[in-house]
């Protein structure tokens, strides 16, 4: 028995074993715990030579999480860090990470903690099942602790995926059982949501919520965990507007609660649903709370440019932002992986311009821009019209031209139109006007690089791929053909909501050298059957393609590429957007 328990407890940490592991191996409350990092081990990413981090996630046995860091201590051959376990914990998850490489050491080193009596704490069983042995972690935490009403909420969520042709059947019978059961309190009410939540009994969830919230005052754990996984499910979903509002009130009345004392960090993505005031609200609470985390500074300093108020000390917080962002904060805090905060440093700068500017600070719009313009930025096309928006003030008009240009070359609409603007300027006048835009924008064989002609200026990752139906792309015979990339995947409702406009990119460029090709993680193929029955996606999809993911260097989803017929970047676009059909037709105009 001991033996089958240890194996289980270290399941997620074997393939690290050698890499990281600890000392005692059932670690008690208030025992110190020796975590170790071994550079010289097998798959080790770090050297000796590196300075190494443990990130240390604890939960708590009624399920709340608390996170820090810690800077290991060099040994001759290993990393180390000595770490006391606080009362109430039941569950470590430690992640190793060097801010020089830009790295993290995956996956992640995972504790059990013990009590006096050597048996798991309170929903340690929980924090370490996966699809392989939930089950028995849900029958050994049933064993242990009979009241843990939260074994029904993990179980489901196992559920769902393993059992989904009888979860309905599943759902009700242990509903019924949950409704039954004589506890009261916040873990039978949690999961009770869940429950009805998989089955879209949204009436019966709010009314939850509205007990769950009076409960929970002023944290709101629970009852947020909940609404984030509505929004969720209804971001899934083709309708739902009236859930929608319903969560949009709820969420709003929870953050101008005076009691509340959640920040945005616990809102997750119900932040879009915030009203303005209600997110600087959870700013100035979050900042009162931890000046450490850089992700407060650029919230407030965001809805302040938004509402064009508070300008010089929404200024003052994005310099403050960046400064984090350059100190590797962020990695400490919510990106483990450094993705994030390569792509969040030339935004903060993009802001940091945008403010300057509206201050008339025009040489520090110019100074922060141009910081912008030097990173793969997602949206470099509106960098380059404010760089020549400040040219323009500045009434140096020769380089807002030059500026705009580029615009125009990354797509943007009214570029023409700005252009014409310092023609204008120039020559008081617009005589003659369309030879000289067709002179400065018909020079379409410029190499990559020039300083007009290719957004990124970076040759774009190989790839080879085998789409659903057998066929095989790579980059190397897709050469001549100006190739679009979607990466998405079928749990993504912004992705789906962008098929409709990529739809009609095929449509309309049927026949010619254009290759849409749509790229995504996920790998089941009956679950990918249903979807495509349900959807209708035309580009040529490509599955499993996890390692072009990693080398396209994608965080979130959706994200387009457009790559011209040599083979280089013209635009990266982040996010779904309202009008992606139309910038990506600009992009593939310009050079097929």
């Amino acid at each position: 028995m001991k033996k089958i328990l240890l194996a289980i407890i270290l399941m997620a940490g074997i393939v690290s074993a050698q890499v990281s592991y600890f000392t005692p191996e059932k670690p008690k409350a208030n025992d110190t715990i020796t975590i170790t990092y071994d550079p010289y081990a097998p798959h080790s990413r770090f050297s000796i030579n590196d300075e190494v981090y443990a990130i240390i996630r604890a939960k708590t046995e009624d399920g709340k999480y608390f996170s820090n860091h810690y800077k290991m201590k060099r040994g001759e051959n290993t990393f180390t860090y000595k770490y006391m376990v606080e009362d109430k914990t039941s569950y470590l998850n430690i992640y190793f990470i060097t801010l020089s490489q830009n790295s993290f050491q995956p996956p992640p080193l995972e504790i059990a903690i013990y009590t006096p009596d050597n048996i798991p704490c309170r929903n340690a069983m929980l924090s370490i099942m996966h699809s392989g042995n939930y089950m028995d972690c849900i029958r050994k935490e049933k064993t242990y602790y009979p009241q843990n009403l939260l074994v029904y909420r993990n179980k489901w969520s196992y559920d769902k995926y393993e059992k989904p042709d009888s979860l309905i059947n599943i759902l009700s019978r242990e509903i019924e059982m949950l409704e039954q059961h004589p506890a009261d309190g916040i873990d039978k009410l949690y999961s009770l949501a869940f429950g009805y939540l998989l089955l879209s009994d949204y009436e019966k969830v709010f009314s939850i919520i509205d007990e769950l919230t009076l409960m929970e005052n002023p944290e709101y754990n629970f009852t947020l965990s909940i609404c984030n996984k509505i929004f969720y499910k209804i971001s899934n979903e083709e309708k739902n507007e009236e859930v929608k509002s319903e969560l949009t009130k709820i969420v709003n009345q929870l953050a101008d609660t005076k009691e509340s004392t959640f920040t945005l960090e616990s809102l997750s993505n119900l932040y879009f649903l915030l009203s303005d005031s209600a997110k600087i609200n959870c700013c100035r609470r979050w900042l009162e709370t931890d000046r450490f985390d850089p992700r407060p500074y650029n919230y407030l300093a965001f809805v302040y440019n938004k509402l064009s108020i508070n300008l010089e000390e929404a200024e003052s917080l994005v310099a403050e932002y960046i400064d984090k962002l350059l100190k590797g904060h962020l990695r400490f805090t919510s990106d483990i992986s450094g993705k994030t905060t390569s792509w969040e440093i030339p935004y903060a700068y993009f802001l940091l311009a945008e403010i300057s500017f509206k201050l008339d600070k025009y040489r520090n719009a110019i100074m922060a821009v141009k910081a912008c313009e030097g990173f793969d930025f997602y949206q470099i096309e509106q960098a380059f019209e404010l760089e020549g928006n400040t040219w323009f003030e500045l009434k140096d008009y020769k380089r807002a031209e030059e500026a705009y240009i580029l615009a125009l070359n990354n797509g943007l609409e009214n570029a023409k139109e700005l252009i014409k603007n310092c023609y204008q300027k120039t020559r008081n006048s617009d005589v003659r006007f369309e030879e000289h835009f067709q002179k400065i924008t018909s020079s379409g064989t410029e190499k990559p690089g020039d300083k007009t002609s290719k957004t990124l200026s970076k040759k774009a990752p190989d790839f080879n791929v085998t789409t659903i139906d057998g066929k095989i792309y790579s980059s190397e015979s897709l050469k001549g053909k100006v190739i679009v990339l979607n990466f998405w995947s079928m749990g993504c409702g912004p992705c789906r909501a962008e098929f409709p406009q990529l739809n009609k990119l095929v449509d309309e460029y049927k026949g010619k050298d254009v290759v849409f090709l749509g790229l995504t993680g996920d790998e089941n193929k009956n679950l990918m059957e249903k979807f495509f029955k349900k959807f209708t996606f035309k580009f040529e999809i490509a599955p499993n393609a996890h390692k072009i993911f990693k080398d396209y260097e994608i965080v979130g989803l959706p994200v387009s590429f457009v790559i011209d017929k040599e083979g280089y970047i013209l635009k990266r676009f982040d996010g779904a957007s309202e009008d992606i059909e139309k910038k990506i037709k600009i992009l593939i105009d310009r050079v097929l």
